[in-house]
């Protein structure tokens, strides 16, 4: 059995404002697919799921947060030259 679970990661992109008539930046989030073991089959797997779980929900909490907070100062940016 194969093992795997997702990842969540914070991407910077660049986006064309029509307002504004220039680049600026936006946070967007990714999601990546990670194998965590190839065989189980034992009580591990069991572990492992739990693991995997537990990486996804984190790496979604704290790219989100980081991506909430830096699109808030991007806005902000906007605002203050736009």
């Amino acid at each position: 059995m194969l093992l795997s679970s997702c990842i969540v990661l914070p991407r910077q992109e660049m986006v064309f404002n029509q307002d504004c008539g220039y680049l600026v930046k936006k946070m967007t989030l990714t999601s990546e697919y990670i194998d965590i073991v190839d065989s189980c089959h034992s009580e591990d797997c069991i572990a492992l799921l739990i693991i995997g779980g537990v990486i996804g929900t984190t790496s979604l909490l704290i790219s989100g947060s980081i991506t909430i907070i830096a699109n808030v100062i991007y806005w902000m940016e906007r605002k203050a030259e736009c």
